[in-house]
């Protein structure tokens, strides 16, 4: 036992906190550029594409039979930006000797968690901003809000991006992302799940918690999944407040606050929702 020391434990660095492999912002096309052109911060107003499909007429046709329509309706919803942030806190006295690294322990565990703020913000929104979400009063709820199996959920979402005609996404828990590799096999590259109709799926832990209004809250072993038409998200630079403004005279306690303005939208033409009971193994309602 010789050689042995006793005394104060050693400080060591916990593991670093990792990004999900799969998430919002992992989907092909989400995150967009800042590129140091910031007025997305002021809140956007997205100008949708004509979310009608198209119509047949016979060129041939005569009289007034077979006019062609020229009704048309495109959506223009507003989103507002809103801060993401975490902050970690500390004595002064502690903090003394690496303040610079102690912030940067809160900027890392931030970059690794971001995707679950937007994504719960995308699902349900912000309480004091108006921004349209997933879960609110103008989601198509399907099945009559009844739960379904998971391969029947996937069913009725998929059937709601096709009715669209052009390609979709899919929102859900990874709970509910994981029955449905139980169920078959689905597409998958490093970042990016597609269901077999090939289909993105965005799989995180932000949508968990999401219920559409006026429906009844998921039990244990179920949650709702969403479909929608493309995300896209911005994320600004980290900023970390300084020490100056953040210590607590009080009691000496200094925190810091890593914060980074975030902005996510669609264009709302497609907002439908499924109850799915991914805690039942047979694929039947």
């Amino acid at each position: 036992m010789s050689g042995i020391t006793f005394g104060q434990p050693f400080p060591v660095d916990g593991p670093l906190p990792v990004a999900p492999a799969r998430s919002l912002l992992t989907v092909p096309g989400v995150l967009q550029e800042d590129a140091g052109d910031s007025r997305w911060m002021n809140g956007v107003s997205v100008y949708g594409y004509p979310d009608g499909l198209p119509l047949l007429w016979n060129p041939c046709s005569t009289g007034t039979f077979d006019v062609k329509s020229d009704e048309s309706s495109f959506e223009t919803p507003e989103f507002a930006s809103f801060v993401a942030y975490l902050p970690i806190t500390c004595s002064s006295f502690s903090l003394a000797m690496d303040p610079d690294g102690f912030a940067q322990r809160a900027e890392k565990a931030l970059d690794a968690t971001i995707s679950f703020i937007i994504e719960k913000a995308l699902a349900q929104g912000i309480p004091t901003l108006a921004n349209p979400s997933l879960a609110d009063a103008n989601a198509d709820v399907l099945a009559a809000g009844a739960p379904v199996g998971p391969a029947v959920g996937l069913s009725y979402l998929e059937d709601a991006v096709g009715d669209t005609g052009r390609a979709g996404m899919i929102h859900a828990s990874p709970g509910v992302v994981s029955s449905w590799f139980a169920t078959f096999p689905m597409q998958e590259n490093l970042s990016t799940l597609f269901t077999p109709a090939g289909t993105v799926v965005s799989s995180g832990g932000g949508y968990r918690g999401a219920t559409p209004w006026a429906e009844s809250a998921a039990s244990n072993g179920q949650s709702w999944a969403f479909a929608t038409g493309p995300v896209k998200a911005w994320v600004a630079p980290e900023t970390t407040l300084n020490i100056k403004d953040v210590l607590d005279r009080s009691n000496n306690d200094v925190t810091f606050r890593a914060e980074r303005y975030v902005l996510v939208e669609w264009d709302t033409s497609l907002q439908a929702a499924v109850l799915i009971d991914w805690g039942n193994e047979c694929p039947c309602p």
